[in-house]
This record gives C-alpha cells, sequence and structure tokens, in this order.
C-alpha cells in the first residue's frame, strides 16, 4: 500500500488535518493570487481556493460539508489558523516540520508538453519507493509557494522543493500507487494572477482566540 502520507489530498488540505512540508528559500518570483484546484483521492474531486502571497496562504473550501470553511497558513512561522465564523473565533495550531533529509527518488521531466489554462507547460515525472508522481507545471507564473501537505513526508518536501528551485508552478499532479493504481488528483481549474491584501490572510476584526478541543487548560499544546 502507498504511503498515505505522499498523498495530496484537497479534503484534508481544505480541513486542517495536515502538516507543512517545508520549502527551500525561493530564488526566484513566487506566485501572487488566487489558484482554484480540483482534486482529492480519485473520483471523490473538491474545489478549493488558494490564495498565495509571500509565505501567507488561505483556502477555502467551495463544495461539500466543509463549504465556506477558511484556513489560514503561514508558511514561515509553521502555524495554520483555522476560523470558527459561526462563533466569531479562531484557532491556532503548530504544524510540525518535514525532515530536513533528501527524499529517495528521482525527478525528470518526460518531453511532454502542453498548454492549461493558457500556460505553457512540460510534464515532469518524479519516482519514489511509495509511487510516482506526474506533474504538469508552468515557468510563466513564478516559483511556487507552496502549501501543506497531508503528512510531512520525504517525498512531498522533495517536490515542493523542485517546484521552488526550479521556478515552477503545478498546475496538474496525479499520483499514483507503485502498482499502477490512481491514488489522487490535483488540478486547477482557474488562475488569477493579482494582488492580494493582507488583511485577506489575517483572522477578521472582532474574531477572538481559541484554544484546541481537548487541550489542557493554560494554552495551546
Amino acid at each position: 500500500m502507498a504511503s498515505k502520507g505522499w498523498r495530496w489530498s484537497a479534503m484534508a488540505l481544505a480541513l486542517g488535518a495536515c502538516a507543512w512540508a517545508a520549502p527551500a528559500v525561493a530564488r526566484v518570483r513566487t506566485f501572487e493570487g488566487l489558484v482554484r484546484y480540483s482534486g482529492g483521492e480519485a473520483g471523490k474531486p473538491l474545489p478549493v481556493d488558494y490564495y498565495f502571497k509571500g509565505h501567507r496562504l488561505r483556502m477555502v473550501v467551495r463544495a461539500g460539508r466543509g463549504a465556506g470553511t477558511a484556513t489560514l497558513v503561514d508558511l514561515r512561522a509553521h502555524e495554520m489558523t483555522v476560523l470558527v465564523p459561526q462563533m466569531r473565533r479562531y484557532m491556532v495550531v503548530r504544524m510540525p516540520e518535514a525532515s530536513g533529509g533528501a527524499a529517495a527518488g528521482d525527478w525528470a521531466p518526460t518531453g511532454k508538453t502542453s498548454v492549461l489554462l493558457g500556460y505553457a507547460c512540460r510534464q515532469y515525472r518524479y519516482s519514489g519507493p511509495s509511487g510516482r508522481a506526474d506533474i504538469w507545471a508552468t515557468r510563466a507564473l513564478g516559483a511556487f509557494p507552496g502549501f501543506p501537505t497531508t503528512g510531512a513526508s520525504a517525498a512531498a518536501a522533495g517536490l515542493e522543493r523542485a517546484f521552488q528551485e526550479r521556478g515552477l508552478f503545478p498546475l496538474k499532479v496525479t499520483l499514483w500507487s507503485p502498482a499502477g493504481k490512481e491514488l489522487s488528483r490535483l488540478e486547477a481549474v482557474r488562475v488569477e494572477a493579482r494582488r492580494l491584501p493582507d488583511s485577506l490572510f489575517e483572522p477578521p476584526a472582532g474574531y477572538s482566540a481559541m484554544g484546541m478541543p481537548g487541550a489542557a487548560a493554560g494554552g495551546m499544546p
């Protein structure tokens, strides 16, 4: 069975069951704007809006039981802030960093090209012990800032480092098991490169902090 930590699940990203795979420092400009990805486990696509600005993200679920749920992520501080609009409160969660070791696997272009959402893309393949990833990425949008992944696996961290170092932005990622079974797919269905206000990445005015459910009194775990 392929490692669950190697999968990118849009539902898990949106609901906060995630850990951050820390990116390398970008050497080129990073993307700022909105990307709507549709994806998750095979056969269970879920649209999620990702707002990127520097080291900060805002994720908003667009369908399903979690529709309207918003999560803020600070990639530099390794913190995730879950907004609870019904209570006008927010919860801050510290995310563990990924292992600093290099991922065991190979990254190489396949030679295939395509145009996705109007952007010229090349296909790359990452192969490792947990399976492989087929990636369509463009250089037209700048480097990929990164986002939380389900489990801080070496493979996930390795992929994100590759995006950063090569100035690539993934528009379609398909993960396969060693046996060739599709595990999950993430595909951009909308891209808007534009300036975003800082307030989009902060809890709204009037919201107050709350502790983790079940946490001991006196602070966050």
